[in-house]
């Protein structure tokens, strides 16, 4: 390479190395970034997530100012998944909801602390119910259209 090409490269070179170490140091400030500082809290009384459509299929808030509540829908419901605390006792609860917006299945935690799963037909009527009891014994029950019960199975 002949000396009088050597210098524009060379330049150049040190350009780079001198501009890349400044952008480095400025970059590293406390304002760069878009991320916020470890342990940032943000708070709202409501979270809502939106379609492009303009239509909230999420939310998460306080029902009643009290009880944290997470429900998703579609585009046709409001209410697709909720999952959130009672309000009689507070205890969580997720229920499913159908195509048709109604309540089919629960999950919850009943007052005394057990788990019970709960199925409901198109009328919102429970058909059957499964839960534990304290000692872990399973119940089984099952009810007619009306809600009365058919049938009961325990160990």
């Amino acid at each position: 390479m002949k000396p009088h090409a050597a210098w524009p490269m060379l330049m150049a070179l040190l350009g780079g190395v001198v501009g890349g170490a400044l952008v480095q140091s400025v970059a590293d400030g406390p304002w760069a970034g878009a991320e916020p500082a470890a342990g940032s809290v943000v708070t709202a009384g409501e979270f809502r997530l939106v379609g492009q459509d303009g239509v909230t299929r999420g939310q998460l808030f306080l029902w009643d100012g009290r009880r944290p509540m997470l429900v998703l829908g579609d585009a046709h419901c409001r209410m697709r998944v909720t999952l959130g605390l009672s309000e009689q006792d507070g205890h969580p609860s997720m229920v499913l909801y159908d195509e048709d917006c109604r309540r089919r299945a629960a999950l919850d935690l009943i007052p005394d602390g057990q788990p019970e799963l709960t199925f409901r037909d198109e009328g919102d009527i429970p058909r059957a119910r499964l839960h534990l009891l304290k000692d872990g014994s399973p119940v089984l029950r099952l009810f007619d259209p009306n809600g009365r019960t058919l049938w009961t199975a325990a160990r």
